[in-house]
Order: C-alpha cells, then structure tokens, then sequence
C-alpha cells in the first residue's frame, strides 16, 4: 500500500513545487505537466489494472473488427463502427492516442483561461483528472465520444451563441451513442433557464428536485418503464460480477412518483459522498470514497460554498458566463447519474469525459478559491476588458504607459 501512494505522493509535491506561473498568470507549465505525465499513466494501468478495467474496450475492438454485431445495443454498435470507419480497428495504441488527445485538448480548454498559482485542492481535481482519463479514455471507449461535447462546451462563445453550438452536440450524441444525454440537455437548459437572471442555490436545488419530479412522470410514457427500470436491470445482469460489489441499489421508499423522486434525490446524495462504499470492506474503496467525496468536495466549495462561489446570488450578468455554464451542466450530467448508474466503478468512468468541463467550472474564471490570485491574474494579456462578474483591474503605471509623465502631471486641485 505504501508503494502505491508513493507516485501520487510525488506527483502532488512536484505540482506544488512549480515555479511561480509565468507573468501572465496562465498555467502553461501546469498544463505541460500534465499532458505529458498521462502517456505512462496511461502505460502503467494497462500494464497494472485487472482485465476488468478494458471489457467495454476489448467488446468495442471486436465490434470494429466485425467478429461481434450486438445489433441490439445500438450505442455498442454504433462506436465500434465509428472506431472502424477511423481505421483503427486493429490498433488499440491508435484509438488509445485519439482518447488521451481528446483529453488533452479538453483539459487545455478546461484551463486557457485559469490564472494565479494552483492551491492543494486544485492540484487534487487535476490529478483525479490526470488519473481517471488515462484509465478510463486511453482505449476503445463510448465516453471518448463524450470529449468532443465537452470540447465544444469549453470553446463555444458566451451567451445564447455558445448554447446554439451545444445543444446540436448533445443531441447529436444522444442520438447515436447514449440515449440519456437526451435528459442532461433536457436538465441543463431548464438550469440555465433558472439561472437567466439571478444565480441562486436555493433556485437551482429546486430545479433539481423540480426536473427529477418531471422525468420520473415522463419515464414511463417515453421508455414504456419506470426511470429506476433501466438501473435495476443492468444490476440483476451484474449479480455475480465483480462490479456488483459496488452496484448502487437505491433506497426504496414506495412505488410512486414522489417516492421515486425521493429515492434519486437520496442516490444523488450518495453519488456525492458515497457511503455504501464504506461497508464494502475493502481498502481500494475506501480510496474511492475519500476520491469522490473530495472530488465533490473542491468543486462544491468553489461553486455554491465559499465566499466567493460562483453562484452567490448575484445577478446573472455579473457572473461569468463560461464558467456558470460549465457549472450547470456539470450538475445535469450528475443529476442523470442518480437515475441510470448501476454501480460506482460505471459512475468514475462516465465521469472521466466530464471532468474538464468540472475542472472549468471549479478553476477557470477570475476569482476562484482553488487559484491564488496574483497582480498578473487581473488583468490577462490581449483580454483588457473585466470578466462577467469581476471588477476592472487597477491600472498599474509604467514608465511606458504612463498618460502623465514626470513633469507634465496634471494638479489634482
């Protein structure tokens, strides 16, 4: 055990021991650092991690190839033949580099606009990042897909244009790939719909209740079963697997609308600080536990607890847009979580692709609590003007920029 926490344990030491970010404020060396250290975390756990990490990879592969055509799981099909289409069905390495490239491009989108110098729990949603993509995106995956959503979230312009490039993504997604993203865009406009004036937790934690209410009546009508049917089959298959030993099996509290609304509320809970894991008698999750806990935990803090979260309850055109955006979907791909995930280890790994998007919301706009603000921090380079919801920085006079040299001021009387 000991031997396992050592690379972690050197990696949060040679993160904090960075030199000081350029003058700029940005996180290029950050950023390098990273990019660089997921290729052999991405070696090491296939070289490490049980074979159970890879089934959906190795079933994916056989899709790609054509030995395997499970013609009723569409979403299935659908990846395997797109990885075929890109010629990279007989290269695990090559579809590998596409999921660690993908991640890398998010997380540089994640952090282009992050500046100041990276406290401890910043460094600890990084390295969750660093750590879960070089797992779970290094190998013929359905969540790699998931990046490019991510991506355009991340790069899309602010306001209503950047949500006319989002919406068409997710749809395109949902179509093809996984049905339920249909219930994440369906969460995350009602969120920014909420949001469109005034930044309110108590608002947003009512929306959540408000749209869980709603797709458990939709559910049957839509899917022709109940919302927690699909969670519960998928768990009834996995009974003898290993992952049924962290399955999450909803508290049951009666069979009707408001019963079923309370029990996603209380999975949702659980999905932020899983407490199931804690009797599962294993030191591996416990690991998970402290892993999802703090994850939820930093992001948490920096959105809705600190002093200066992002949503205080300001009004909306005093905040920034880009990251209060991130913010909201983030909390509608979990609150989709709470209906559908069958089990933790399925929960990290759908995460995975998310995670930027996480990382954007928690570190990317000016006045975070994850990043120590500096003079070079206020005012990026070729951005003069203030962000939404920041103050304009102080002009800082120089001998260059000065507008009264010396012997020529005007007499303040």
């Amino acid at each position: 055990m000991t031997s396992l926490l050592a690379a972690p344990v050197r990696a949060v030491r040679t993160l904090r021991d960075l030199p000081p970010p350029p003058k700029d404020g940005r996180l290029s060396d950050l950023i390098t650092l990273v990019c660089l250290g997921m290729v052999p975390l991405a070696l090491a756990a296939h070289a490490l991690l049980p074979s159970k990490y890879f089934t959906d990879g190795r079933v994916l592969q056989s899709i790609a190839t054509g030995e395997y055509l499970p013609l009723e799981d569409t979403s299935f099909l659908y990846v395997g033949r797109l990885y075929a289409f890109l010629g990279m069905a007989h290269s695990p390495l090559a579809a590998g580099a596409l999921g660690l490239a993908l991640s890398i491009i998010a997380f540089w989108a994640a952090l282009r606009r992050a500046r100041g110098r990276v406290t401890l729990p910043a460094v600890f949603l990084i390295a969750v990042f660093a750590v879960l993509s070089s797992v779970y995106l290094s190998q013929f995956s359905k969540d790699v897909w998931v990046l490019p959503v991510s991506i355009i979230v991340l790069l899309a312009p602010k306001g209503w244009r950047g949500d006319l490039l989002i919406v068409p993504a997710m749809i395109l997604y949902a179509s093809y790939f996984r049905q339920y993203w249909f219930l994440v865009l369906g969460l995350y406009l009602l969120f920014r719909l909420v949001t469109a004036v005034r930044a309110r937790r108590r608002y947003l934690a009512l929306a959540v209740l408000v749209g869980t209410l709603g797709a458990v009546l939709v559910a049957p009508v839509v899917l022709g079963e109940p919302l927690e049917q699909a969670r519960t089959s998928v768990n009834l298959e996995r009974s003898s697997s290993a992952d049924a030993v962290t399955q999450i099996n909803p508290v049951q509290y009666g069979s009707n609308a408001v019963a079923d609304t309370v029990e996603d509320m209380v999975t949702l809970a659980q999905l932020v600080v899983p407490t199931p894991l804690a009797s599962a008698g294993s030191p591996i999750y416990l690991g998970y536990l402290v892993l999802i806990t703090g994850l939820w935990g930093v992001f948490g803090w920096a959105v809705v607890g600190s002093r200066r979260r992002l949503v205080s309850g300001r009004p909306t055109k005093e905040i920034d847009d880009w990251a209060l955006r991130c913010g909201l979907l983030v909390l509608a791909f979990l609150t989709t979580q709470s209906y559908f995930e069958p089990d933790y280890g399925s929960y990290l790994k759908h995460l995975s692709p998310v995670l930027p998007v996480l990382i954007a919301a928690a570190l990317g706009w000016r006045g975070t609590p994850l990043l120590v603000p500096g003079p070079a921090a206020l005012t990026p380079p070729g951005d003069p003007r203030p962000e939404d919801g920041a103050p304009a920085a102080p002009e800082l006079f120089t001998a260059s920029n000065d507008p009264h040299p010396a012997g020529k001021r005007r007499d303040p009387r």
